[in-house]
């Protein structure tokens, strides 16, 4: 990656070819898998926590909160370890904790303060996560994606075999017990991706269509929004709502990441979302105003064709006439990364589209799209689209400025 102007301890570089990836629950951290080894890195500066190589490559790896412990699962490739083993390590001390063993491939797992959750082909199994005690198993659809809320309320998502395609259960569960709050016939097609937020409150989901997310309550399954992603069909590999179930994004195998503002009454429940209401209104106004007089301003400075290679641009950042403001508020939450254009032409675009709230599976989409590594730097998502337009089309660099 050219990173001229880029300080190197804002960038992460990966020099092996990554198979999986994900962030902890606020972000804070990065852990990162390859075929040899698995890395933990601190997103805000960008710096390694932790390596280890002695574990051999990983097809799942997962960071308990900001803690030292590490649920992982192995390739399978290297002698003695299997996918169908789930690996607790403890990074601190540098060894393994304990092993659980399944009947088939772990295709992915979650954890939250109370319970760990490992997803089979079809099933899934939901441990208290200090005892490992077995609290439950559940039968999924095959191959059906499973979502875990990781603050206070445990959430979780799930397809049963007995529900309609495109239809997702909803439970609620602590350590002592776990009960159904509804159903919800989000799509007609199979879901390929969901994400329920921090606060337990919404699910987002996305069929494998690709063109429509929606938003529900999970308390009762009440539709709250549909948000156009697109009219080609693609694979959503990330869905996040932000901390504070204001924001909505959604990035695909396009390429792109599209950020919505959630239109919700859900929020009328928070006491703190009148008083803020005001205050997220100015903000809003600002960020437009914002866009605004960056584009004016470099639409005067720059000849059509620049301003042809900033339209290419612009197709790394959609939105709709659905998105409230764009979505475009200050919302530190979001990070960026730079991807840069490998091909021969000298006229290409470096193009923004990435945040830091998407699952491993993007992270992973974009690394095999030729990100060389990542820009860990908090960023106010309204200077997205001015960042975008001021990318040098010759050098594929961008003004640190602008960051």
């Amino acid at each position: 990656m050219s990173d001229n102007n880029i300080d190197s301890s804002e960038v992460i570089h990966i020099h092996s070819q990554i198979v999986c990836s994900s962030f902890n629950a606020d972000g804070s951290c990065v852990c990162i898998g390859t075929k040899s080894s698995f890395s933990i890195y601190n997103t805000n500066p960008a710096t390694k926590r932790f390596t280890n190589s002695k574990q051999g490559g990983l097809r799942v790896i997962e960071l308990h909160y900001n803690s030292a412990l590490v649920a992982c699962v192995p390739t399978g490739e290297k002698a003695g370890v299997s996918p169908r083993k789930l690996i607790l390590f403890d990074c601190i001390q540098n060894k393994k904790l304990s092993e659980l063993a399944f009947p088939s491939t772990i295709r992915m797992c979650h954890m939250n303060n109370e319970n760990l959750l490992v997803i089979l082909d079809s099933q899934l199994y939901i441990y208290d996560i200090w005892s490992l005690a077995l609290m439950t198993l559940i039968e999924i659809e095959k191959g059906g994606y499973v979502s875990l809320s990781t603050g206070i309320k445990s959430i979780l998502s799930a397809p049963i075999p007995s529900n309609n395609v495109g239809c997702i259960s909803i439970f609620e569960y602590s350590r002592s017990e776990i009960k159904k709050l509804c159903d919800i016939q989000a799509h007609k097609n199979k879901i390929a991706s969901s994400y329920i937020s921090t606060s337990g409150h919404l699910i987002a989901t996305c069929s494998s269509n690709g063109t429509l997310v929606k938003v529900f309550s999970t308390a009762d399954g009440v539709l709250i929004g549909t948000y156009r992603r697109g009219f080609h069909h693609v694979f959503v590999n990330s869905i996040s709502i932000c901390p504070n179930d204001e924001y909505l994004s959604v990035g695909s195998s396009s390429g792109t990441v599209h950020i919505f503002a959630i239109k919700s009454n859900h929020n009328d429940n928070n006491p703190n979302h009148n008083h803020n209401n005001l205050n997220n209104e100015r903000q809003s106004t600002n960020s437009r105003n914002s866009i605004e007089k960056s584009t004016s301003n470099h639409n005067n400075n720059n000849n059509n064709n620049h301003n042809n290679s900033s339209n290419d641009a612009l197709k790394g950042v959609k939105s709709n006439a659905e998105s409230s403001h764009y979505g475009l508020k200050l919302a530190h939450e979001f990070r960026i990364f730079e991807r840069l254009n490998r091909s021969s032409s000298q006229n290409k675009t470096t193009i923004i589209a990435m945040c830091s709230e998407f699952n491993g599976s993007m992270l992973t989409e974009a690394m095999n799209a030729g990100y060389d590594g990542f820009i860990a730097k908090p960023i106010d998502v309204a200077d997205l689209l001015s960042i975008v337009l001021m990318c040098d089309s010759k050098k594929n660099t961008i003004d640190k400025n602008s960051l």
